[in-house]
Parts: structure tokens; sequence; C-alpha cells
């Protein structure tokens, strides 16, 4: 139990935080994760896999010049477009239609946009960077993430290409990363619970 007469903890929200606490030596770390907005989640419900189209989406505030490399030499038949000047609902619209979203800028956490992606059955490619080398944080199959992405455009252009050709045959390896995204309410309603037991107030 936390002594309720000098209390302080570390929350983590992610694998990699945990880590982090762990190299700096703080005592008492709690997991306190979060969790996709319901309304997100109930956009996405509606999404209809037979509509997808060949567009990779990516985030332009996170890794863009590894990006631009990639779209300057990928083949001109690849339709990149970035999530910028949106609002919450046309970023979900984009994902529903959308068969990928690439993230090559370096992952603090377990961030929103690609739980989001995953949950309107977007396939994700990933770099190793932050939370991203880890499978805990972003779970997904290792041929989709990419330690030098631009040592390694040949592969992405190729794994892209399939991803397009062969779009619900991928799909099925992002389902338990997508099955782990809708139940992190539940996970942080429990952590919740764990917390205040621990401090005796429930």
């Amino acid at each position: 139990m936390l002594n309720q007469e000098n209390v302080y903890c570390n929350f983590y929200q992610s694998h990699y935080a945990l880590q982090f606490i762990k190299k700096l030596g703080l005592k008492n770390p709690l997991p306190l994760s979060d969790f996709i907005n319901s309304d997100i989640l109930q956009l996405s419900v509606s999404t209809d896999i037979s509509s997808k189209e060949n567009i990779i989406v990516y985030n332009p505030q996170k890794g863009i010049e590894k990006i631009e490399t990639l779209k300057k030499n990928s083949p001109k038949n690849f339709n990149w477009i970035p999530i910028e000047n949106m609002s919450p609902i046309e970023v979900q619209e984009l994902f529903k239609k959308s068969k990928l979203y690439i993230d090559f800028g370096y992952h603090p956490g377990k961030d929103r946009i690609p739980r989001e992606a995953a949950v309107n059955d977007c396939c994700i490619i990933t770099n190793r960077e932050g939370s991203a080398k880890n499978n805990i944080d972003i779970p997904i199959f290792d041929k989709y993430k990419f330690s030098e992405p631009i040592k390694n455009q040949t592969k992405i252009f190729e794994l892209i290409s399939d991803i397009f050709a062969n779009y619900k045959l991928h799909l099925k390896n992002f389902q338990s990363y997508k099955n782990k995204i809708l139940r992190e309410e539940q996970i942080f309603e429990i952590e919740i619970d764990h917390f205040l037991k621990e401090l005796k107030l429930i």
C-alpha cells in the first residue's frame, strides 16, 4: 500500500514511459493510460472496408523530412494526403476511406493518431523511434516497422503496393491492435480503481 502520510507516485501512459521512469530510479510507478474518445469510436463503426481507397495518410507535424523524401521518390500513383487544416471529424472521414497511415516521427508514448487510424481500419507503418521501438505500445508486426525509412524506401514502397493490392489480408494483421485500442477505456477504469484502492479511498 502507498503511505497516505507522504503519498507520491509516478504515472505512466506507455511502456516506453515506464522504462524511462525506471532508468531515473523513480519510485511508485503506476499505470494511467488513456483512451480514444467515444465519439471517434462511434464514427469508426461505420467504416466500410470495401470502399477503401489507395490513400496514404500522414501527419506533417512528425517526421516530415523523411516523408517528403519518400514522397519525392515514391511511384507516381501513390496518393499522399497530409492531416492538416482538418476538423476532428474530417480527419476521421479521411481515415475511413484510406488504407494506410504512415508515421515516421518520434513516438513519445501511445500516440493518439495511429490509434485513431487503426480503429478506422487503416494499416499502419512506423519507424522504431520512442515507443514504436517496442511491441507493447504499438503492437504491430515487425514487417510494418522500419529503423531507417530512407535506406529502406524500396522495401517500404513494395510493402505499400502490396497493402494496396491485398488490403484485406494485411488488415487482419492489425486486428489485435485494434481490439486492444477498443478495450482502453475499460483498462483505464481498472487502473483508476486500483489507484484509489491503494489510497484506501474506495
